[in-house]
């Protein structure tokens, strides 16, 4: 059975070893420690009482950056990024947020049509901002933008 809560600073090393077997180049230990507080969100999945995936955003007013989600290799393809954006969406909602905005990498096809099926649109693009085993490749920067129905029935 699975089931969506916040993380902690106990739970950190086995976000973090999620962290290091999605990405390539993953954030570091002490970027992760560093995002609790006030304005972020930081939510993962459990199935069986092991971490299987979780996000990280961070939120100012009513606009809302996902700063990062991950699913480890062992647990993608069984709808755990669906139900973590699902409750990314939920937590939007609550705090009334009307915009929400993500970067994504441009190699990254199968997060990118995930996240168009969400609802999120492509509205720039940084030029060499992720690093990669030949240099840099580009970020995606993409929007979605909340409807005003959804915030009113929260």
């Amino acid at each position: 059975m699975s089931c969506i809560k916040p993380f902690t600073n106990n739970d950190i090393d086995a976000i973090y070893q999620i962290e290091t077997a999605c990405n390539p180049s993953p954030w570091s230990l002490k970027t992760l420690q560093g995002c609790f507080g006030p304005r972020y969100i930081t939510r993962g999945i459990r199935e069986n009482d092991l971490w299987c995936g979780f996000y990280v955003a961070d939120y100012v007013l009513d606009e809302l950056t996902l700063m990062e989600i991950a699913v480890h290799p062992h647990w993608q393809r069984k709808g755990f990024a669906s139900a973590l954006l699902d409750d990314l969406f939920d937590q939007a909602g609550q705090r009334k947020i009307r915009q929400c905005f993500l970067e994504v990498r441009d190699s990254n096809t199968a997060a990118q049509l995930l996240y168009i099926k969400y609802g999120f649109e492509q509205i720039d693009r940084r030029l060499g901002y992720y690093p990669c085993n030949n240099g840099h490749e580009d970020a995606i920067i993409m929007r979605k933008t909340l409807p005003a129905l959804a915030l009113a029935e929260t």
